[in-house]
């Protein structure tokens, strides 16, 4: 089956799928096959190991941005849906450190620091999907905390570390899917015993997904205005 073909069935049960294409992190697999747009040119093989990996985009090279240009052209012509997701999570920023290419990209650019860095990243290609396609970027709850943009603000926040994200993202006027590991992880395995299929570091029972409220309670509301 091809990916129009589930895309199509899935329109049909009202459902529109949202493609994750990685950015800046969790891109080990595309740099391997692509190592020219990581920062040291060195990245050969797939990690076996599920985690989070030094290994991100090189912000400081202009053919990182020509790729991912060509990239989304392909999955926006995949899924003619508003939202394309960027992930835009888990980065670490040591690479970025040490590459005469991203540190360059920061004098240019005027940034402080890695984390205005990947603000500016997220920023460029958010602006660049919707002038080029009129998509809307989507990314997980950690955009929030790397510095304030006009292009990051536009960015759909899905909030995966509890509710706290999504409330935060609303009291900024971001549009927000609550999605927290505790109740919307479906790869988690429904029981602690052996053989049980699914991610083995968590469980959640079906019971707890359907309990889930995604508005928040007034304590989690106020805890985060708060915060805000």
């Amino acid at each position: 089956m091809q990916v129009r073909d589930i895309v199509r069935h899935a329109a049909t049960l009202f459902i529109e799928i949202v493609p994750e294409i990685e950015m800046p992190g969790h891109c080990v697999a595309a740099l391997a096959a692509y190592p020219q747009v990581s920062c040291t040119g060195e990245v050969r093989q797939v990690s076996h190991q599920w985690g989070v990996h030094e290994d991100v985009y090189c912000a400081g090279k202009e053919e990182t941005f020509e790729f991912l240009g060509t990239v989304l052209n392909e999955v926006v012509a995949l899924f003619p849906f508003k939202y394309i997701h960027f992930g835009a999570d888990e980065v670490p920023k040591t690479r970025w450190a040490r590459c005469p290419a991203c540190q360059a990209r920061m004098r240019q650019e005027g940034l402080a620091n890695e984390s205005q860095l990947q603000t500016w990243f997220v920023s460029r290609v958010a602006r660049w999907l919707a002038l080029a396609h009129n998509r809307t970027a989507m990314a997980w709850d950690e955009v929030l905390e790397t510095g304030g943009s006009p292009h990051v603000d536009e960015v759909a926040v899905m909030s995966w570390r509890g509710t706290l994200g999504g409330i935060l993202a609303t009291l900024c006027g971001k549009p927000v899917v609550m999605t927290p590991n505790t109740h919307c992880y479906l790869d988690y395995r429904q029981l602690q015993r052996p053989g049980e299929p699914g991610a083995w570091y968590a469980t959640l029972p079906l019971r707890t997904v359907f309990e889930f409220d995604p508005v928040p309670s007034n304590e989690e509301a106020d805890r985060a205005i708060e915060r805000y």
